[in-house]
């Protein structure tokens, strides 16, 4: 079951149970909640919150992954077409696989979600689709990049904004180890740091540093992220190598930026991109 929240700009006038028109072998069927939005004269504006329920699976294992595949295409929508989604579940995962019959005939998952921008039955069976269709929905990372990225938006302040979207990134960007050998160097390094007889808090502290040392950064391996996945926008590197220092700056100084909005937009946009490529999907909103 996945619980969908509309914003009160969008008027779906569902009054009872519907089934979107996907292509999967199972059914996803809608239903709304009893909230609803009234107007300003006080009368119902249509329902504010919906319940997808996803059945048709003969194992609990097939109904997780299932269930973690339309989370993706969820999700995917909110990225392709730029609009806000946040999962909320107290799972380790966004779906809880249960019986939906008490003779154990059926399988259902349960995911929890808040959609602050409404979007069509249509758009959302689309999006399902077009994730359905991705080599990459069961990418586990991609899945947590988007999840990170569709709810960053819904931040209260630009400052958490701005860390939400560029931290989206981390996921993607693998730390890969050095090609050159570093060990000696790093062995070495150790002996000096011993050689200094440093109070046992600092000392413990530094050796346990080294151990990172022979793979790169998270910096620069977003860098190579960017490259890799937009190899001839040099414009956008440098909008995430700006970012990512300017999120180091925030977290650890408290600072801020007067154009934190403005490149809070720039940032978005290259994510966008970066995510519709390890999904190998086109953007339907450019």
């Amino acid at each position: 079951m996945l619980s969908v929240l509309l914003d009160d700009s969008t008027r779906m006038m569902l009054h009872g149970e519907a089934c979107l028109l996907t292509n999967a072998d199972y059914i996803v069927r809608v239903r709304p909640t009893k909230s609803q939005a009234a107007d300003e004269s006080g009368a119902a504006s249509g329902f504010r919150s919906w319940e997808i329920f996803v059945e048709g699976f003969a194992t609990a294992g097939e109904a997780e992954k299932k269930g973690l595949e339309v989370a993706f295409g969820i999700l995917w929508g909110a990225v392709s077409e730029n609009y806000s989604i946040r999962l909320q579940y107290q799972t380790p995962l966004p779906c809880v696989v249960y019986d939906r019959t008490r003779q154990g005939s059926g399988i259902s998952f349960t995911l929890n979600a808040t959609l602050i921008l409404g979007k069509p039955l249509a758009s959302i069976a689309t999006a399902i689709d077009e994730g359905l269709s991705s080599k990459e929905k069961g990418n586990e990372k991609l899945l947590l990049a988007m999840e990170l990225f569709a709810s960053a938006r819904q931040e209260s302040t630009e400052r958490s904004r701005f860390i939400g979207l560029v931290s989206s990134m981390e996921p993607l960007a693998e730390q890969q180890r050095y090609t050159v050998d570093v060990s000696a160097a790093i062995e070495q390094f150790k002996g000096q740091i011993k050689a200094l007889q440093l109070p046992p808090h600092i000392e413990t502290s530094l050796m346990g540093r080294t151990a990172t040392l022979t793979t790169e950064s998270v910096s620069s391996a977003i860098r190579r992220l960017v490259k890799e996945t937009l190899p001839d926008d040099s414009e956008a590197l440098k909008v995430i190598g700006e970012a990512y220092n300017l999120r180091s700056r925030i977290l650890h100084d408290g600072t801020t930026d007067a154009d934190l909005n403005e490149k809070s937009r720039e940032v978005e946009s290259v994510v966008r991109r970066i995510i519709a490529s390890k999904a190998a999907l086109g953007l339907r909103v450019s």
